[in-house]
């Protein structure tokens, strides 16, 4: 499958006329819990010649591509994705900590993971793991008596982020393992999100279970302690300068 996703890479890249300087895998499979029909979610940084960009009809700074068969591809422009970094999208801090990355040309995405270690907003990012907490899959947990496998992985997943960022205050791991292994969890809780990878594992991407009381007031309360802490926590904004320094480098 490796050997495909680079292939399709390079097909994108004659397709679109662009130069991909990193490619990771992001979603399920990159965090440690994929089911058996979990999609390959891949998602890269590109650039293009530097006439490109300097035209009144700039081109479009992302590249969608339908999903075909189990493969997922989505890619952002450099400068997009350079926009982003500044505010610490965390997505964006997610593909460029993924286990298993595709392409990386230069050294635009080690430099960016340098700058992520000192420069990172913990409350945007705060924020972002709340705010997905929240959502959807909050919504599939409550007042719910079966509930999808995949809920809780994602709710719990998102728990992680934010205690992560409470005790090491740097952006978190994307791989679930390495987040566990680096901060004080809950024993019980630590088990029992090992017993609900192993049942996605061998179940599919709709699989379901009894809801969890005792998980459901865990997650509830800590999202209620996260609400009141975030908006109190410190903000900051990368400064423009260095990153049109990495512009300038990476278009040169």
């Amino acid at each position: 499958m490796k050997q495909k996703i680079m292939d399709q890479l390079k097909h994108f890249e004659l397709e679109h006329e662009v130069t991909i300087c990193y490619a990771a895998e992001s979603g399920s499979r990159a965090w440690g819990f994929a089911s058996v029909n979990s999609d390959y979610d891949v998602r890269f940084i590109y650039k293009r010649n530097v006439s490109a960009y300097l035209t009144l009809d700039p081109p479009r700074d992302v590249i969608e591509i339908p999903i075909h068969q189990d493969l997922d591809f989505h890619g952002w422009d450099l400068f997009k994705a350079l926009r982003l970094f500044q505010s610490s999208n965390a997505t964006l801090l997610e593909w460029l900590s993924s286990p298993t990355i595709y392409r990386e040309e230069g050294d635009i995405a080690e430099q960016l993971r340098k700058l992520a270690s000192d420069h990172f907003s913990i409350r945007r990012t705060s924020f972002h793991y709340l705010h997905l907490a929240k959502g959807h899959d909050l919504r599939q947990v409550n007042q719910k008596e079966q509930v999808k496998i995949k809920a809780y992985l994602y709710l719990l997943r998102s728990l992680f982020c934010l205690n992560w960022i409470e005790q090491n205050q740097s952006p978190p791991p994307t791989l679930v393992w390495s987040l566990l292994d680096g901060m004080d969890v809950d024993p019980w809780i630590k088990d029992r999100f090992h017993q609900l990878v192993d049942l996605k594992k061998e179940s599919d991407e709709l699989g379901l279970i009894g809801a969890d009381r005792e998980l459901n007031t865990l997650i509830h309360r800590e999202l209620s302690r996260y609400e009141e802490k975030i908006p109190s926590l410190p903000d900051r904004k990368l400064e423009s300068t260095l990153l049109n320094r990495l512009i300038w480098e990476e278009l040169a």
